[in-house]
């Protein structure tokens, strides 16, 4: 936990790509408190808007967008050498998520979530300067 309690959150960006506007306000609630800025997409289309224009510490992806582009942007995320670390939020069976995308294993993060936990995963995964978490 000591390594923690430095953690300087990252200049650029975490995306969080969520839908659902009520869930999406408190995860940025959540980030903001815990020190990250916070760039917000209701849908693929412009969360790949803002992964093509934009550099990003790390993204928050919902599984299930709507639109049906989740796995557009998890092609987008494994096609770019330059990547940044992502985590998968859904409400989907975990067997079910790997089913879609096998690297989504350690990366699946189940709905309902622990806000403070996903903080600290989030905070792991941009600690990372790899991006390959």
């Amino acid at each position: 936990m000591t390594a923690m309690l430095d953690y300087v959150a990252p200049t650029k960006p975490l995306l969080i790509v969520e839908d659902d506007p009520a869930l999406r306000r408190v995860l940025t609630i959540a980030m903001q408190h815990a020190g990250f800025f916070v760039d917000e997409a209701g849908s693929g289309t412009e969360a790949l808007a803002r992964l093509e224009h934009g550099e990003v510490s790390g993204v928050l992806l919902d599984l299930g967008l709507p639109d049906g582009r989740s796995g557009d942007v998890l092609n987008w995320l494994h096609d770019h050498e330059d990547q940044p670390p992502w985590l998968v939020l859904s409400a989907m069976d975990p067997s079910d998520a790997v089913q879609i995308d096998d690297s989504i294993g350690g990366r699946f993060v189940p709905k309902p979530f622990d806000p403070w936990v996903l903080i600290e995963r989030v905070k792991a995964m941009t600690a990372d300067d790899k991006g390959g978490y």
